[in-house]
């Protein structure tokens, strides 16, 4: 059952494959786009995953299998867009664990815990999606695609 619940929210396509005809750059607007767009359709999951991975569980072994599978796409697009020329970055793994820490910071106030109460609008998600964009991009010193903001 956990497995199924997970793999329905979980973005597999985007998030867990490299795509052979999109340039890294645009492909990394996706990745972040569809990473907070899984965290922000239920708030109450993110939770349970979290507390899943933090604390003994039969169930890490699942959300770890998949975590490695995203954070290795996120390692090829990282290594990918610098060999070609638009991410500039000196160390990978590093940079890898900068973005992750960020992806993972966001939605709503760092260290305040989300009820229901607080959960975003789509326009508000729109927006943190495109200040995280922004921001990771600038950290790479790579223009951020056009119209993927």
């Amino acid at each position: 059952m956990f497995n199924a619940l997970f793999d329905t929210y979980f973005p597999l396509d985007t998030i867990r494959k490299i795509s052979p005809v999109l340039r890294p750059d645009i492909h990394l607007c996706m990745f972040i786009r569809e990473m907070e767009l899984f965290r922000f359709k239920d708030l109450e999951l993110g939770a349970i995953l979290k507390q899943e991975v933090v604390f003994p569980s039969p169930r890490k072994e699942v959300i770890q299998s998949r975590r490695n599978i995203t954070w290795g796409v996120l390692d090829q697009l990282l290594e990918l867009g610098r060999n070609e020329g638009y991410f500039h970055f000196r160390s990978l793994d590093r940079t890898k664990a900068f973005i992750i820490g960020t992806l993972l910071s966001v939605p709503g106030l760092a260290g305040l815990q989300q009820t229901p109460e607080m959960e975003l609008d789509e326009q508000e998600q729109e927006l943190i999606i495109e200040d995280l964009q922004v921001y990771i991009f600038g950290a790479l010193r790579c223009p951020l695609p056009e119209n993927m903001h």
